[in-house]
């Protein structure tokens, strides 16, 4: 009895390998290794050089430096339409749209038959982004993504987001508008240049026509002297047998 005991315990204490409950991997360690597949997959297709830890971080600085990029040339093709116009100075996306003469000499610098903008004042918020807004619909087909009430509320300092959203379609519409112009006026003077050939064309065609009629005339000219002269010679030589 003594001996059944002391087995009873070695028995619970050792129990078969097949009954042992291995735990359950958790979502966590799931993904991990989900991603350390997807790694191991890109270095064993990539080249020798080593796929970098931080490559998210890169490549958010890249998008951020491209957008950044976007955003300081359209400023600058801005700056250079509106160059000329009192009081328009563009150096943001933010307080130098604020009182809305950005926009409007922006317009008017492709349309400036529409409007009047040395009438135009500063302080006339309402009416300058009301004029440039419909103006840039009516004229350029740009869509009026912002509203007046809008920058209005925002004061002195509006969204950068917005006025960029709003100016990054204006100045695509306006581009086209300026290409389309270009190309017009290339086709003009392309026509231009062919009439003026065909003109020069012509005038030399006609100078030549007037040379060989007047080298014609020359000949019929000469030949009636010649036939003149043979007459002449003729008489005096009848003259002179007769007398």
């Amino acid at each position: 009895m003594e001996a059944e005991k002391q087995a009873k315990p070695k028995r619970k204490s050792g129990p078969p390998s097949s009954s042992i409950s291995r735990p359950r991997p958790s979502a966590r360690s799931i993904r991990a290794a989900a991603k350390n597949d997807i790694i191991a997959k890109f270095q064993k297709g990539a080249p020798e050089t080593p796929i970098p830890r931080n490559f998210k971080i890169q490549r958010s600085s890249a998008a951020a430096a491209t957008g950044a990029s976007i955003k300081q040339k359209m400023l600058q093709w801005c700056r250079s339409k509106t160059r000329r116009y009192e009081g328009v100075n563009i150096e943001n996306f933010s307080s130098s749209w604020s009182d809305g003469l950005a926009f409007c000499a922006l317009i008017h610098r492709f349309f400036p038959d529409a409007f009047d903008y040395s009438s135009l004042k500063s302080e006339e918020r309402e009416k300058n982004f009301t004029l440039a807004f419909q103006m840039a619909e009516s004229l350029a087909d740009c869509c009026p993504l912002l509203e007046v009430s809008d920058m209005i509320m925002m004061g002195n300092n509006p969204d950068p987001m917005c006025v960029f959203t709003y100016v990054q379609s204006l100045c695509q519409s306006l581009s086209k508008i300026e290409k389309e112009r270009k190309d017009k006026e290339k086709e003009e003077k392309g026509e231009a240049g062919n009439e003026g050939a065909e003109k020069e064309k012509a005038g030399e065609v006609s100078t030549e026509k007037n040379e060989e009629e007047s080298a014609d005339y020359g000949r019929m000219d000469s030949h009636e002297e010649k036939e003149g002269e043979t007459v002449v010679i003729n008489v005096y030589i009848q003259l002179y047998v007769y007398n």
